[in-house]
């Protein structure tokens, strides 16, 4: 019997130690960083690039040097690039969904973007183009009821072009992006972010707050600007042909999209 043991421990140690340089070589990281390429690209419906993978899912994975494409290919530029992303997951639901092998989307609880760097364009017709990376334009989506965490801007830069209403486009450099994305009662998406508007030498604080509908692609939020450039702001918050902008600066609440609650001229 105690031989028996003795033989038993001996084998559970060789193969924790099989396990272990296994994992130090990097080859079950590498494995999980192709997995979660290929998860992500089948997500966003474009390829995206992981260039480094570490930690585990018990204690959470940080992905680095990642990139989406704007359209189908990297080559085309990209939509969104992140030097850092934070997954932290619900352990219980991974292992059920790994056990039956549907993938860990499922079971992400909550994504930290670190100086993320996104391309948001806003067609005629008023679409978002990220939320293609959640629902696609009059295809019924799957995401909102298997995608499901709180994703997390730290220290963000955004380019905005927006074609949906003169000027065309409306244009804008956004930084120090910091706020919240909550998926977590779809198909409402709730926004909450602070961020600030860059127009030469001028810094615009702003606020969002309100959601977005996925089912709807519709756009329900509340924006507040302080001390906006009406050289550039003007056009887009008050749109008439008539009224030329030359100088000065607005306090603006806005209500997206298309209605303008107040507007604070400051000269």
């Amino acid at each position: 019997m105690r031989r028996r043991l003795l033989i038993l421990t001996a084998v559970l140690f060789l193969i924790a130690g099989a396990a272990y340089l296994y994992v130090a070589s990097g080859r079950l990281q590498e494995r999980v960083r192709r997995a979660a390429e290929a998860a992500a690209g089948r997500q966003f419906h474009r390829q995206v690039r992981i260039a480094a993978l570490r930690g585990d899912p018990l204690q959470g994975l940080v992905l680095e040097g990642v990139a989406v494409a704007r359209g189908a290919r990297l080559a085309e530029g990209t939509i969104i690039s992140v030097d850092q992303i934070a997954l932290r997951f619900r352990p219980v639901a991974l292992l059920g969904d790994l056990l039956r092998r549907r993938g860990a989307l499922r079971s992400i609880a909550e994504i930290t973007l670190v100086r993320p760097e996104i391309s948001l364009e806003i067609s005629p017709a008023g679409h978002w183009n990220v939320f293609d990376l959640l629902a696609r334009p009059g295809e019924p989506s799957a995401a909102p009821a298997a995608f499901t965490p709180v994703v997390t801007l730290r220290d963000g830069r955004v380019t905005v072009a927006d074609f949906s209403g003169p000027p065309h486009p409306f244009r804008a450099r956004l930084i120090e992006v910091n706020g919240r994305a909550d998926l977590r009662r779809p198909p409402a998406v709730r926004l909450a972010f602070d961020l600030v508007s860059v127009y030469g030498d001028r810094r615009t604080p702003i606020t969002v707050r309100g959601k977005y509908l996925l089912d709807r692609v519709t756009l329900d939020i509340d924006l507040t600007a302080a001390g906006a450039p009406l050289q550039q702001w003007g056009p887009y918050l008050v749109r008439s042909e008539g009224l030329v902008f030359e100088d000065g600066t607005a306090d603006a609440d806005v209500h997206l999209p298309g209605l303008l609650r107040d507007l604070a001229w400051l000269g």
